[in-house]
């Protein structure tokens, strides 16, 4: 990893670009998709328990207070229609209300 440049070259495009990967505008505010790639990163490089705690924290604080931005697939031979939440990942079946 480098360190050089700023934040904006680090951020990826989760953090940065106003659309999902379908096109649809993200309504979700920027600090809250940086809580999400902070959680990511501690959840697969935590090497501390107070960091994995910190973690498992934060995942929970996230998913509670997730605002959800769906994203809906068409189903096949092996899963119905559903959509699911860029976020947190919880899936929505499509025949209930998004």
């Amino acid at each position: 990893m480098t360190w050089m440049g700023s934040w904006r070259e680090r951020a990826g495009r989760i953090i940065l670009d106003p659309h999902d990967p379908d096109g649809v505008p993200i309504d979700t505010p920027r600090d809250r998709r940086w809580l999400w790639r902070i959680e990511a990163t501690l959840t697969t490089g935590a090497t501390t328990d107070q960091q994995r705690l910190l973690a498992r924290d934060l995942r929970e604080y996230l998913r509670e207070t997730c605002e959800h931005h769906w994203r809906p697939y068409s189903g096949d031979e092996h899963v119905s229609a559903h959509a699911q939440c860029l976020w947190c990942n919880q899936v929505r079946w499509l025949d209930s209300e998004l």
